[in-house]
C-alpha cells in the first residue's frame, strides 16, 4: 500500500463583468481554454480566465 498525499487547489471562479461567483462551465474557446458563464440573471456573461494576446506567444 502506497501512503501519498495528495494536494488539490481549489479556485473559485468570480465573474469579471459583475464580480459574481456563481459561474458555470460552457466548454472551451478554439484556443482549448476553459469557458464560464456568469449565473446571475442580470448579467449572464461568458468568460474566459486566462487571456492570451497570441501576437505576443508568437514572438
Amino acid at each position: 500500500m502506497l501512503n501519498e498525499i495528495m494536494f488539490v487547489a481549489v479556485v473559485t471562479v468570480f465573474c469579471n463583468k459583475c464580480g459574481n461567483n456563481k459561474v458555470k462551465k460552457i466548454g472551451l474557446s478554439p484556443q482549448g481554454k476553459q469557458r464560464y458563464l456568469c449565473k446571475n440573471q442580470e448579467c449572464k456573461k461568458s468568460f474566459i480566465l486566462d487571456y492570451t494576446n497570441n501576437e505576443t506567444l508568437k514572438k
